[in-house]
């Protein structure tokens, strides 16, 4: 194989299937990803793993695992506590009845997700008209907060 061969031999999409998760897609972005089953949630969810073109980590899959067995766990925590304090529709809506209303986009979880992983949820709100962005930061499984695009 020649040498140009070699580096863009690189950068070509590789396809993997993690056991109990299904297919996953190298990028060209370093990273790997596929889509998540998770309780609650008709359709599975985009899943962004960090450390491509290394294949996801061990860390990485039993996260995935465990994730997916304390969702519903963790969407209800957020649910009650996310906007604790803050009436973003500013109607008196309880915070429970806010978090109803947002719709899970993607998961992203990087390449070093070893207890306590820091890793991220993609939500936007269905009745947000200015189209916002909602980035849950998560250590382990706590929420830290929440970070807002657009």
């Amino acid at each position: 194989m020649g040498l140009f061969s070699k580096i863009f031999g690189r950068f070509e999409p590789r396809h993997i299937e993690l056991t109990d998760l299904g297919a996953f897609r190298s990028t060209r972005h370093g990273t790997w990803n596929g889509h998540l089953a998770l309780p609650g949630h008709e359709a599975p969810i985009p899943v962004i793993l960090a450390g491509a073109p290394e294949p996801p980590s061990d860390a990485q899959h039993a996260f995935l695992l465990e994730l997916r067995g304390r969702f519903e766990e963790l969407e209800a925590a957020m649910a009650r506590t996310l906007f604790e304090g803050i009436d973003p529709l500013d109607d008196g809506s309880s915070p429970e009845q806010v978090f109803a209303h947002m719709r899970l986009l993607r998961l992203h979880i990087p390449a070093d997700a070893s207890p306590p992983a820091t890793w991220e949820l993609s939500y936007e709100h269905t009745q947000d008209q200015g189209e916002h962005l909602f980035t849950v930061h998560m250590l382990g499984w706590e929420h830290q907060g929440f970070s807002m695009d657009g």
